[in-house]
This record gives C-alpha cells, sequence and structure tokens, in this order.
C-alpha cells in the first residue's frame, strides 16, 4: 500500500512538472535580453580587451551623471541616464572592473555571445562563417535594433560625454520628432549619419534599422568581407525616405 502511495504522489509530481512551464535556462553571461525597463538610455558596444578598458570609463561617466528629471520625454520622472554596454567578451567583466580601477560599474554590462551564435533574443548571426578583422561591424545594426530603449543614443567608446551636453540630446531629439538624428559625417568615401553619435526611436526608425541590417548582409556575402557600417546606413536611407532624419 504505501509503495502504491509513492508511486501515485511521483506520478503526480511528474505530471505537474511536465505541465508547469520550465524556466528558461540561463546562459554563462546572464539572460538574452537587457533588464532596464527605462524609456531612454544610452547603448555602447565594444569588442577586444583594450576598447573595453577604455570605453567603459565613458559608459562610467554617463551613467554617473545626475540630469535630473524631464530630460526623457516618454519617461519624465527618469533622473538618471541608464547605460547598456553591449559586449562580445567573456572577460569583459574583469576588463571593465581593470578599466575602472576596481569601482563598480554603474551601467549593465550585457554579453551578445559570439558572432556565430549570439545568445541574445532575435539576433542574427554573422551572415558568413568567415571571420576578418572588422566583422563586428556586423553587431552595430543588430545592437541597434535591439536596443531595450524607445529613445535611444548610440555612444561610440571614443565619443567623450560633455555632460549636460548629452542631455541636451535626449531633448533635442525628442523636439525634432524625428525617427532619428546624428551628426553629419563628411569624409572622402562617405557623407552621411555618423553612427558614433545617433539618436533613434525604436518603433519609428524600424524600416531603416531592418534595411540597414538587410543591406549590409547584402554586402557581407557578395563581398565576403566589410570595412565600415555606416555606407550601409546611407543606402538604407535612401531606400527609406519615409523616415524622418
Amino acid at each position: 500500500m504505501r509503495r502504491a502511495t509513492l508511486a501515485l504522489a511521483a506520478a503526480v509530481a511528474g505530471a505537474k512538472d511536465a505541465a508547469s512551464p520550465q524556466p528558461s535556462p540561463k546562459t554563462k553571461h546572464g539572460k538574452p535580453y537587457p533588464e532596464t525597463k527605462a524609456e531612454c538610455g544610452v547603448v555602447m558596444f565594444g569588442t577586444g580587451d583594450d576598447y573595453i578598458q577604455y570605453s567603459a570609463r565613458n559608459a562610467q561617466r554617463i551613467a554617473a551623471l545626475a540630469p535630473g528629471k524631464n530630460w526623457c520625454a516618454a519617461q519624465p520622472d527618469l533622473d538618471h541616464i541608464p547605460v547598456v554596454y553591449f559586449h562580445d567578451n567573456t572577460k569583459a567583466e574583469a576588463l571593465v572592473r581593470k578599466g575602472l580601477g576596481g569601482a563598480e560599474p554603474r551601467f549593465e554590462l550585457f554579453y551578445l555571445g559570439t558572432r556565430a551564435n549570439p545568445t541574445m533574443a532575435k539576433f542574427e548571426a554573422l551572415p558568413t562563417q568567415r571571420r576578418w578583422a572588422r566583422d563586428y561591424k556586423w553587431l552595430r545594426p543588430q545592437t541597434f535594433a535591439r536596443s531595450p530603449f524607445r529613445t535611444t543614443l548610440n555612444m561610440d567608446g571614443d565619443a567623450v560625454p560633455c555632460g549636460a551636453r548629452l542631455v541636451e540630446a535626449f531633448r533635442a531629439f525628442a523636439k525634432s520628432k524625428a525617427a532619428v538624428a546624428g551628426l553629419w559625417h563628411v569624409g572622402a568615401s562617405y557623407s552621411g549619419l555618423n553612427t558614433g553619435f545617433m539618436a533613434w526611436d525604436k518603433e519609428k526608425a524600424e524600416p531603416l534599422l531592418a534595411a540597414w541590417a538587410d543591406g549590409m548582409r547584402s554586402a557581407i556575402l557578395a563581398n565576403r568581407t566589410i570595412r565600415h557600417d555606416q555606407p550601409s546606413l546611407a543606402a538604407a536611407l535612401n531606400a527609406t525616405r519615409g523616415v524622418s532624419v
């Protein structure tokens, strides 16, 4: 009788476990999507040991700003600037601490996975198995499209924040009502938006970001390599003229 009772209890427990949703497995470096719930914020991206160490200092400066309220139109009560630092380096936590002189990072460090096997939700792998020096350029349209913020400002590691000017950028962007805004880069081989300091509304800019990724994918498959991400963005701007810039 006792054996029968135990067997019945085990069967019921097994059925309950099978019916209950199982928690998704956690990756070694965290979750498949950033934890922040803020409506506005800054995204950065780092790859390579030296780059991560020095650009982490800029991420820390931004996250330490105290802008007060009303700088984020979509979330007026937000009184700090959230920062998500995307990376693909398994040593990033140690590198960031080294770059910050041992200080605790005030920003969210988010591991993307590898180019061939990204772990971030809905992140598309590098279109080819072949690797080259600047294949990290593929990661930019992917991170832009999957930003956790409704209103996002991208800051390259060598774009040094100047305090209140960063807040002015968010306010100016909200006032413009545009889908995308940024500094204009003019060079011998490229003229267009400089992605190193660029703001966008995630919903309004979705067609542009999708066209950007499509163009870069086509370029990689056709040429087996790319050197820059901005020419494909310029082509995407021409293809999505309904997106206000």
